[in-house]
């Protein structure tokens, strides 16, 4: 009798967990598209209402993320994110994960975004990438928040033969698989770019932040600083980015991460501060990331015959640039 008396007791919990839980989920599901609302069409006030103020530190960055227009888009890593293609999310998709903590009061919630990325000569393709948040239960409903240091893990060093990284515990094994790519294409950099003098005890150490305002600070070119041993570059940890679900995801993030990091090097080397004359500077990066099949020249023969043909003059050269 005891004993089925409990069952029956613990069914009923279990049952009401449950239908907590799914309510509980909904209200996460609704916060965050409130943030694509807010995002889609500039709210700002509707921006901050909806995250949490806990750290202001960290809802300052976030605000840097908006202003900047990148809270899910990641132009920046040669990822577009397909607005058209991001409907509001549902409670009940089958591919969005949300878990609870166990006082009930934390939530992680993995959703799934469609990016566009530019493979050559007018061509995109599709890939798929992972993003993580943290909601925390506040007074009226659920904010996004930021994690806790359990949340990314001790920090770890990962160690190449002329490349480190400093890197959270929670993305260990995703920099593990980066670290021989990036040192491959760092040593490509310097063979192959004539005008790019590396020296030859070149030492390089990629510090991967959890700090959400160096994701927006990628925006802009940024430049490799002079440590004691080794050109340090500070980068958004994979996670802030987005998580691969596959090759082509993998392939897409490697060339934003490769990149940022040829970028932040070139700029050491020819001395360059942001942000003069960006757009003629942006460009010639461009043309050295073409060398390293990074990112597709935009300039093709049409280019020039249609130049040849419509006999521009100095006066169009602003819709030229363009």
């Amino acid at each position: 009798l005891l004993a089925g008396t409990t069952a029956v007791i613990l069914r009923q919990v279990n049952r009401r967990v449950e239908t907590n839980s799914q309510a509980m989920r909904a209200d996460i599901v609704s916060s965050h598209n409130l943030l694509q609302i807010a995002e889609s069409e500039q709210d700002p006030e509707l921006f901050i209402s909806v995250l949490s103020g806990r750290d202001s530190s960290w809802t300052a960055a976030q605000s840097e993320l908006f202003n900047a227009s990148l809270l899910q888009d990641r132009i920046p890593f040669g990822l577009q994110l397909q607005a058209d293609r991001l409907p509001a999310l549902s409670a009940e998709d089958a591919a969005l994960d949300i878990s609870f903590s166990t006082d009930m009061m934390e939530a992680e919630m993995i959703a799934e975004y469609p990016f566009t990325i530019e493979i050559g000569s007018g061509l995109t393709e599709t890939v798929t990438l992972q993003a993580t948040s943290v909601y925390r239960l506040g007074r009226d409903r659920w904010l996004p928040a930021p994690p806790k240091s359990e949340f990314w893990g001790a920090r770890e060093t990962v160690q190449g033969a002329s490349l480190q990284m400093s890197v959270p515990a929670r993305d260990m094994e995703l920099a593990r698989r980066l670290l021989p790519d990036l040192e491959r294409k760092l040593e490509e950099m310097c063979r192959t770019l004539a005008d790019i003098e590396c020296p030859e005890d070149k030492q390089v150490e990629i510090q991967f932040s959890t700090n959400p305002a160096v994701l927006a600070a990628t925006a802009l070119p940024h430049t490799a600083r002079q440590t004691n041993n080794a050109l340090r570059i500070t980068l958004p940890t994979p996670t802030l980015v987005g998580l691969p679900l596959d090759e082509a995801g993998y392939q897409a993030l490697f060339r934003g991460y490769t990149s940022q990091m040829v970028t932040a090097l070139i700029s050491r080397f020819v001395g360059y501060e942001c942000c003069q004359q960006l757009p003629f500077y942006q460009a010639l990066l461009d043309y050295q990331l073409d060398q390293l099949s990074l990112k597709p020249w935009p300039v093709t023969a049409n280019s020039y015959e249609r130049i040849r043909d419509e006999q521009m003059l100095l006066t169009d050269l602003s819709g030229l640039w363009s």
